[in-house]
């Protein structure tokens, strides 16, 4: 009883701090000195963005962050962070290492090609540390765009995903073929709602630790069924969210399923190209290409491309782009209930 009423007094004391989220803004030099290592780390890199007095595309606070982990994709990084800075958001874009062995495989090889403060060391390897990083941020003040690593830019996303954001405070990309949504791209502003919801998910998933964080977060905004523990109560309200187009601009590629994955209309309107390699392998029985493809090594590996060209399309600059990008297209959108702006 005494550890419910604990946790009952932790959601409160949780939700209390999400309301504050948009107006801490001029707090944040406190954030810097108090809290983990990590927690310190992430208010310095914050601090970093706004010195670097960037442009703030639509009067926003504006933070790109992506996780990564594992010596495997240490090698693409200093290309990975070539693309942001080709769409000018390598001053904003902060990169959260998790590795036993950080030190050498990811922070120092992320301060080696990038801005120091914006390397920010974790521990746990955990797909739940996304959304612990995107509350600070959030509750900081700023708007976060969050990518998975295995993606690549075709164009600057920023200024489609802050249109897509005047009628939405949270935007998730999803399948091209289901319903179910795709964590892989997030946007989320600095509101109210947006924050509770990410203290909602939190306490959550500590929970149900068991549970796939990506239906999770599905539940929370009321797609998918979710079992909620009764301590805690009902669910709250989910702020006014969206889906990015899945159809043409933010898509996946297909690795196992042709009729779910994939994409289709003009290679000229994909903003991010999602390619589904958090593991570094397949299923070959179920793969449609029946192996393993690398395509860290065609966008991130290639002679042939000059990241750093924000205006010649990567697939005019490598025929192989343009045979993967391809690939993945589909003749039409499978009929499917669709909300994406």
């Amino acid at each position: 009883m005494e550890s419910g009423v604990r946790q009952l007094y932790a959601k409160i004391r949780l939700k209390e701090l999400a309301s504050r989220g948009s107006l801490v803004l001029p707090l944040l030099h406190l954030r810097r000195t108090r809290g983990s290592a990590t927690f310190r780390a992430v208010g310095r890199a914050l601090g970093s963005t706004l010195r670097a007095r960037l442009a703030r595309p639509g009067g926003h606070h504006l933070v790109i962050f992506t996780m990564v982990y594992g010596k495997r994709l240490a090698q693409y990084l200093p290309a990975w962070l070539q693309r942001m800075r080709a769409f000018g958001h390598g001053g904003r874009t902060l990169v959260f290492c998790l590795d036993e062995t950080s030190e050498e495989a990811w922070v120092e090889a992320c301060r080696r090609c990038h801005e120091p403060l914006l390397c920010v060391r974790g521990r746990e390897q955990t797909a739940a540390n996304k959304f612990h990083m995107m509350s600070v941020i959030v509750n900081d003040g700023f708007d976060v765009l969050y990518l998975d690593f295995d993606v690549v830019l075709l164009q600057d996303p920023v200024p489609p995903v802050l249109k897509a954001a005047e009628q939405a405070e949270l935007l998730v990309s999803r399948d091209l073929g289901s319903e179910c949504l795709n964590i892989g791209v997030l946007y989320l502003k600095a509101h109210p709602d947006v924050a509770a919801f990410l203290q909602e998910l939190i306490i959550w998933l500590w929970n149900h630790p068991y549970e796939f964080c990506q239906k999770a977060f599905a539940g929370l905004l009321g797609v998918e069924d979710l079992h909620w523990n009764e301590m805690f109560g009902d669910l709250g309200k989910a702020p006014r969210w969206a889906i990015l187009d899945p159809v043409n601009a933010f898509v996946s590629s297909i690795v196992y399923s042709g009729d779910v994955q994939g994409w289709t209309g003009d290679l000229e309107n994909i903003i991010i190209y999602h390619f589904l390699d958090a593991s570094g392998a397949v299923d070959t029985k179920f793969a449609v290409a029946g192996r393993y493809v690398n395509l860290f090594d065609l966008f991130y590996a290639n002679p042939k491309l000059d990241l750093a060209d924000a205006t010649t399309p990567l697939f005019q600059q490598d025929p192989q782009v343009q045979d993967e990008l391809l690939g993945s297209r589909l003749p039409a959108a499978p009929s499917v209930s669709v909300w994406a702006l």
